[in-house]
């Protein structure tokens, strides 16, 4: 620890003058036989009084001192900051003193409120939190299910709003597929549910120009009267049998893009295993819409994972690009479908793939509304939409 005591019967004079020898670079045992100085060498500055800065503390006007620094760390070029001789201000942008201390809380606080004023000015900007009079009866089937779904997943926070659908064990619907932006968008251009401000950190970018919000992290404001009443009557309505006239029709075209969705998912992971690329979108979107014709999503699951791995053998045959293979995917499914169908063969189809099981969607849909259970994985959505 220093000891300032120890040089204290040294004059001020002859204590600077101690002080430049020893910055000199002259042998230090010598200065301290000659000044009667008894401390280990290395210890020296150490016992040295602070170098004055030059300036006041901004914080209480004392004036500033500057540490010493042994001869080794000025020769690395090393500096010790500034400090207040009375208040412990530090000059450097971590300092612990009650007012940097206060400072930086106040600039927290302040930078809290502006995020908060921010996101509510984007909140407001492009949706509407005004109460919607609305009965079930006058949603459609699309909104029905996707209401329904937002609420299993996400939540109760409390009687008004939801929680974030990324919380919950069971999937909003299939990953990677654009369904689950479609499904919400449709409550959101209803004015059935809007995200709330006060969602949680990193929901909403409002500064720069990436300006957006995460649909998975946002809590959910639900717009319409008394929302755990509603949502009882909703499901009281879906139990009965006297459906809105539409529903039918409308269910049957959701389950359609629910297949198409799981179709999507599970191509990626089949090329994914095989560390193929995804095909092109377009290409794929057509061929899932091919097979769904005449194929349940199980036995598209296994078309699609027989024609990987004919992708993949083909690849290493003709020493073919992964993106090459990736596309040949597609005519080598195309042409397994289209045998298929030809000569009758009998497709047993696969089983839920245990790393994408059955998202909250597929559950509303099939359980809830069409009360098939899982016969809408095992049979085509469109050879239904018929029935």
């Amino acid at each position: 620890m220093p000891n300032q005591q120890l040089l204290e019967h040294l004059d001020a004079k002859v204590l600077q003058g101690l002080i430049d020898r020893y910055y000199a670079g002259e042998n230090v045992v010598a200065l301290l036989k000659e000044f009667d100085v008894t401390c280990r060498p290395g210890d020296l500055w150490r016992h040295f009084p602070p170098d004055e800065a030059g300036r006041d503390c901004p914080m209480c006007s004392e004036p500033l001192i500057v540490p010493r620094l042994s001869r080794t760390g000025m020769r690395g070029k090393m500096t010790s900051p500034a400090r207040c001789s009375a208040c412990l201000h530090v000059e450097t942008p971590r300092c612990t003193c009650a007012t940097c201390s206060a400072a930086r809380r106040l600039a927290v606080q302040e930078k809290e409120r502006q995020d908060r004023e921010a996101i509510a000015n984007f909140c407001t900007c492009r949706w509407s939190y005004a109460p919607l009079k609305i009965t079930p009866d006058q949603l459609s089937a699309e909104a029905a299910i996707a209401l329904l779904s937002l609420v299993r997943c996400g939540g109760w926070l409390d009687d008004s709003s939801v929680g974030a659908i990324r919380n919950s064990v069971i999937s909003f619907a299939p990953q990677d597929a654009e369904i689950q932006r479609q499904l919400l968008d449709v409550l959101l251009e209803y004015c059935l549910v809007a995200p709330l401000p006060n969602s949680p950190a990193g929901t909403f970018v409002t500064t720069g120009d990436d300006q957006g919000w995460q649909m998975e992290s946002a809590h959910w404001a639900m717009l319409f009267p008394d929302p755990p009443g509603f949502i009882r009557q909703l499901e009281c309505l879906v139990a009965s049998s006297s459906w809105p006239e539409a529903w039918l029709a409308d269910c049957h075209l959701v389950w359609k893009r629910l297949a198409a969705a799981e179709c999507w998912e599970f191509c990626k992971y089949s090329v994914q295993k095989r560390d193929l690329p995804m095909p092109g979108a377009i290409a794929l979107y057509a061929l899932i819409e091919n097979l769904l014709r005449d194929f349940s999503v199980s036995q598209c699951y296994q078309l699609i994972w027989a024609s990987a791995a004919d992708a993949t053998d083909y690849r290493a045959r003709k020493r073919i690009s992964v993106h090459h293979a990736a596309n040949f995917l597609i005519g080598a499914c195309q042409r397994r479908a289209d045998r298929s169908r030809t000569e009758h063969w009998l497709i047993k189809g696969f089983h839920r793939n245990f790393q994408h099981g059955r998202s909250q969607v597929s559950h509303v849909l099939h359980e809830v509304f069409l009360r098939h259970g899982e016969i809408g994985f095992y049979t085509s959505p469109i050879a239904n939409s018929a029935c």
